[in-house]
């Protein structure tokens, strides 16, 4: 056992004995020394790498509902403004998205509840 090892080892077992809550992390490059972590930093790193993974699911989500709405929205016929809205109807699926996204589900099960009644 070289001096420099028997160092670090004294070295790590001072740190382990006198601060509370640490961890040591080995990197996956031997030639990297191993790292002094908070069990609470690594908990709240594991936190926001989760946090960040569920972001881009939900990004994925959305970006696919944009995909799907402006190809109804293409597909839909052209609308020129004659002076009044009256004879205008948006494409079916616009129309009910941005309903859900300004109303919620409460507005369209209420109004189904009263369709039934």
């Amino acid at each position: 056992m070289t001096t420099l090892s028997i160092k670090s080892t004294y070295l790590k077992q001072l740190i382990l004995d006198n601060i509370p809550d640490v961890h040591f992390n080995k990197p996956l490059q031997k030639s990297k020394p191993e790292q002094v972590l908070s069990t609470k930093t690594k908990e709240t790193a594991v936190a926001m790498v989760m946090d960040c993974s569920q972001i881009k699911e939900e990004i994925q989500v959305l970006m696919k509902a944009a995909q799907i709405l402006q190809k109804k929205i293409s597909a839909s016929p052209k609308w020129k403004f004659q002076g009044s809205s009256d004879s205008y109807t948006p494409p079916v699926m616009l129309y009910m998205f941005c309903r859900q996204l300004i109303q919620g589900r409460k507005t369209i099960q209420t109004e189904r509840k009263d369709a039934a009644i």
